[in-house]
């Protein structure tokens, strides 16, 4: 209360002499962020750096006082900085992930969970170490395999390894066949190991090309994904591919049906753009317009004369991303942005 009033009067050092009182004496964080307030308002950005090392230190590495810090230096100065905390911090064994996240450190994000062996932590962030660092996590997993199925495991323990054989799969697939050869030759007996070891080549697709599909699909057209080819094809009713249907028929097992404009429901996407705009009127009059024949037509004319036509296309679009999505993950198919 004392410091609230000290500041409420902008008595600034009294208001700092008490918070730094109470840091001696309980080393509460709230008083660190009063401190905070007191020097951004009174413009001392030596004393604000300080305080926010302090918080960083305390924290482990907090990402949020990272940020704060980042910003009181010009690009040239942080450079200098960044590397001096980030060094400090290392030595005293903190956990950094998001503040390696925030700088694109991924190396040295690597070199932190090679370092720690939480195999659990790298799961989580894979997808940015393969996209960024893909050989050292790929060694990384295929020393991890081995080392664990050094001695015989249960059913549990090949599934834990299987999920890290698939991971490097998908991004090195013939890598990863290289380690289930190898495992057969070392563990020819191990029946089960090599069972649940055993992958299969993952599908993969341009997610704007299910979402084109989709978006074109109707009573004239039907689309497909090939799971040999991993591409589309689109049948047209008034343009009869008789080889195509052939095809299809013949190897029904290697096609997947896409969504059919039965299966996406505009109008009830439409129904939510409306029931979600903020303008109570404009809401109202697009209701009472969809109902009965031509309801789009006369939806899309309105919506144009109130300006968010632009809003329903990129709502609609939205929408169509998120089903395409669905739509492979359901099938088990890995989508590229």
């Amino acid at each position: 209360i004392l410091i609230y009033m000290y500041k409420e009067n902008k008595n600034y050092d009294q208001a700092e002499k008490v918070c730094l009182d109470g840091i001696q004496q309980s080393h509460s964080v709230d008083f660190y962020h009063l401190l905070i307030d007191i020097y951004q308002k009174t413009n001392q950005k030596n004393k604000l750096i300080n305080v926010l090392k302090q918080l960083l230190c305390r924290k482990q590495g907090n990402v949020e006082y990272y940020k704060q810090l980042k910003q009181l230096y010009n690009q040239e100065e942080w450079q200098k900085e960044k590397q001096e905390i980030i060094t400090y911090l290392e030595k005293q064994n903190n956990n950094i992930i998001d503040i390696y996240l925030e700088e694109k450190m991924y190396y040295s994000l690597m070199k932190y969970f090679k370092k720690t062996n939480d195999v659990i932590q790298i799961k989580k962030y894979e997808d940015i170490l393969f996209k960024n660092v893909p050989k050292d996590i790929i060694e990384f997993y295929e020393n991890y395999i081995y080392k664990v199925l050094k001695k015989s495991g249960t059913r549990e323990i090949y599934q834990q390894m299987s999920s890290y054989l698939k991971s490097i799969a998908r991004y090195d697939f013939d890598k990863a066949e290289d380690i289930y050869h190898q495992l057969e030759l070392l563990y020819p007996k191990r029946y089960a190991m090599l069972e649940e070891m055993k992958i299969e080549r993952s599908l993969s697709v341009q997610l704007i090309d299910i979402i084109f599909a989709i978006e074109n699909s109707s009573n004239h057209v039907t689309s497909y994904y090939n799971k040999k080819t991993q591409k589309i094809v689109s049948l047209f009713e008034e343009l009869i591919d008789q080889n195509l249907i052939d095809e299809i028929d013949e190897n029904w097992d290697q096609y997947i049906a896409l969504l059919s404009s039965y299966d996406v429901h505009e109008y009830q996407i439409m129904q939510d753009f409306i029931l979600n705009l903020k303008n109570k009127d404009i809401r109202d009059q697009l209701w009472n317009t969809i109902h009965g024949k031509g309801a789009f037509r006369r939806f899309k004319d309105l919506a144009a004369r109130f300006g968010i036509l632009e809003d329903w296309f990129l709502y609609l679009n939205q929408q169509y991303r998120k089903i395409a999505i669905k739509w492979c993950r359901e099938n088990n198919i890995i989508y590229v942005e």
